[in-house]
């Protein structure tokens, strides 16, 4: 039953801002100006003990010009067809579930601010809830009404007592508790709710000062969060690893808990923030640096210049080319648990070295990952002739980026042999080692020439030279992929066709437009950060018209209403040497 109530709070958040906006939209909820008194943000956390294991905050009055986007949203959803029916369905059963109607008990009292934290008591997980009260005789009246509906509907069977003036009401055998101030409404979880109850009834009156709030890790955290947000989750990493060490809920056989503590890669908090934008959402995750990974990496300046507007899925990252760096850090890699897999990989190649090599290495007894990349690079050789590092990889600047051209996924499927997908990866490179970079590509081409039934052309792609194209001849089978790769203003370009080499060409000199004067592109990254190491974008709504309704299992009206809906998404991440910081938007209701 207690489960049972979970799954009624969980669900009546969710449904809380929907129908919140739905209120105020036609005009019949609380007063938007109420957003003018509004405490401040994560103002909960000081009704929350110090040792909190998570928290996480809502408002219903998002500020900052959130409030309007928010409406905004939910009036386009609410022109899609039968969406006010379905809205008004979930929101049905939701009152079914939890015994009580928003308009009718909620709305009169209801406060702005919602929070549920994780806590632990005994080595026993506790839930806990806060629900801000604008209305206090409303509030007695709906919690009157409230436990009725649990005690007659789902025998609940609550004792009453008194905390400093404060009704408390438990029913220890269910274990389910809540106590309501003037402040807010208090709702607990547990197998004994008691205790809990009165630690935080002390901190919400003020007769204690040992909150969350005042907790330096949590101050660490806020001290990141965005300034522009309606919801946030906090979790001490730490204190949930001593909860899940402590308690039954997870055996020491399936974790090495004192392994994964002591890890010094282990970060002690981490956070997510969200926020409304223009039709959309952004949700940026913060965790403290604890490996020095890629702390030194350079920030990406504008790759989305780099390929072509038709572009509809998008990578670009920096990387550390230097092997030594990745030798470091894979030396440091130790665990048991892997330590059999990786000893039978080394093997493994280590067998296929002495095959292909007159003068293999010296063979390892206790191998680690770093002798696993050097074996592999040993092979390569072997096979190619080419010291994979020294003529390639020595002379890469450290920049990546991927890219996917749209394509007609029917006709793909009809013949995947004649229709083709343009795709490209290009690495950037040290414009004083590109003629011996060059060299470096000119032997390895050779060797797929020799070894391979395919034939290499130069072809003129509009780059400042010309392009190796392969025309592979699979034994008589037609195939309209013409892989190849161009060097090209410090960039070594790989494509699956010479159409897709052309196509980005055209992009970087500008003879054809860019993903990034593309509408869609544009608008999703005018919401994150411009300083990033890392992205991702994929054009949803591009995406989906490739597909039927039948591949998503859905109704022909379903699915037009989900190509309306859709617009694309972004992920970017930077990281220094305190925080990774990585944000990802999602639009709705693309202009395209």
């Amino acid at each position: 039953m207690v489960l049972k109530i979970i799954g009624s709070i969980l669900a009546a958040i969710g449904v809380l801002v929907a129908a919140f906006v739905a209120l105020i939209y036609f005009g019949i909820g609380p007063n938007p100006f109420i957003g003018l008194f509004l405490d401040p943000p994560e103002h909960s956390a000081r009704y929350y003990p110090r040792d909190t294991i998570s928290y996480a905050w809502l408002t219903l009055y998002p500020e900052d010009g959130q409030f309007g986007q928010m409406i905004d949203l939910f009036e386009r959803f609410n022109e899609l067809p039968q969406m006010e029916e379905r809205l008004e369905d979930l929101q049905d059963d939701v009152e079914d579930e939890s015994g009580f109607k928003f308009e009718e008990e909620l709305e009169s009292w209801l406060g702005a601010e919602v929070s549920v934290g994780l806590l632990e008591e005994r080595n026993r997980p506790i839930i806990v809830m806060t629900v801000s009260v604008r209305d206090f005789e409303n509030a007695q009246i709906f919690m009157e009404e409230w436990t009725e509906h649990l005690e007659d509907e789902e025998g609940y069977d609550f004792d009453l007592e008194e905390n400093n003036g404060i009704g408390i009401r438990t029913d220890e055998e269910e274990g389910l508790g809540f106590a309501l101030t003037k402040e807010v409404l208090l709702i607990v979880l547990a197998d004994d709710p008691d205790d809990t109850l009165e630690d935080m009834l002390d901190l919400i009156t003020g007769n204690s000062e040992r909150s969350l709030a005042e907790a330096e890790k949590f101050q660490s955290a806020r001290g990141q969060y965005s300034d522009r947000r309606f919801a946030s989750v906090f979790l001490d990493v730490e204190e949930l690893l001593d909860l899940l060490e402590d308690s039954d809920l997870i055996s020491d056989e399936v974790y090495d808990f004192d392994a994964i503590s002591d890890s010094a890669d282990l970060p002690s908090w981490v956070a997510v923030t969200v926020q409304w934008i223009d039709r959309g959402i952004v949700v940026e995750a913060l965790v403290p640096y604890a490996a020095n990974i890629a702390a030194d990496l350079p920030n990406l300046e504008n790759p989305a210049e780099l390929v072509p507007a038709e572009t509809i899925g998008f990578l670009a990252t920096s990387f550390d080319p230097n092997l030594d760096n990745w030798r470091q850090q894979l030396e440091e890699y130790d665990s048991d648990d892997s330590s059999y897999l990786i000893y039978d990989v080394y093997e493994g190649l280590y067998g296929e070295v002495e095959r292909q090599s007159n003068d293999p290495p010296r063979r390892k007894n206790n191998p680690d990952m770093a002798d696993v990349l050097d074996l592999f690079l040993e092979l390569v050789e072997a096979y190619t002739d080419v010291d994979l590092e020294k003529d390639i990889i020595e002379y890469l600047e450290g920049k990546l980026v991927l890219a996917v051209e749209e394509f007609d996924a029917g006709r793909i499927e009809e013949a995947p042999m004649e229709e083709t997908v343009n795709v490209v990866a290009m690495l950037s490179y040290r414009p004083e080692a590109e003629s011996k970079l060059e060299d470096g590509l000119e032997e390895f081409s050779d060797f797929l020439e020799e070894e391979m039934p395919l034939d290499i052309d130069s072809e003129d792609v509009g780059a400042d030279k010309d392009a190796e194209i392969f025309k592979p001849d699979f034994f008589g089978i037609q195939t309209h992929y013409t892989p190849g790769y161009v060097l090209h203003d410090g960039y070594l370009i790989v494509g699956t066709t010479e159409e897709a080499l052309q196509n980005v060409v055209a992009a970087q000199i500008g003879e054809a437009e860019d993903l990034g004067s593309q509408v869609e592109f544009r608008r999703v990254m005018e919401a994150l950060p411009n300083e990033y190491q890392f992205l991702f974008w994929l054009d949803l709504q591009n995406i989906v018209a490739e597909l039927e309704p039948e591949d998503l299992d859905m109704t022909e009206e379903d699915f037009e209403a989900l190509e309306a809906v859709l617009g694309s998404v972004a992920i970017v991440s930077d990281a220094d040497e305190e925080l990774i910081r990585t944000n990802i938007a999602i639009t709705l209701f693309s202009d395209q």
